[in-house]
């Protein structure tokens, strides 16, 4: 039996860059978490802060429909 010949790998290709829509990152960081603390205000029955905290969601998801509409791009990794 011989001895069996190895060749040398080639380099890989670098990665894709990933994109995401400025929307999605803006659903994230603002939307999702004002989400969260309004249901646990309504199942504490904390109305009150609910209530505020409706008002600043409707606020942020007017500002999510013109982000979803500009189509932007943000490279993610």
């Amino acid at each position: 039996m011989g001895k069996k010949r190895t060749r040398e790998k080639g380099v890989n290709r670098p990665a894709k860059p990933r994109y995401t829509c400025m929307s999605n990152v803006y659903h994230q960081k603002e939307i999702a978490p004002l989400e969260k603390k309004y249901r646990q205000a309504l199942n504490a029955k904390n109305y009150e802060v609910a209530d505020t905290l409706l008002r600043e969601l409707t606020k942020a998801q007017e500002e999510h429909r013109l982000w979803h509409h500009r189509k932007e791009k943000v490279r993610i990794k």
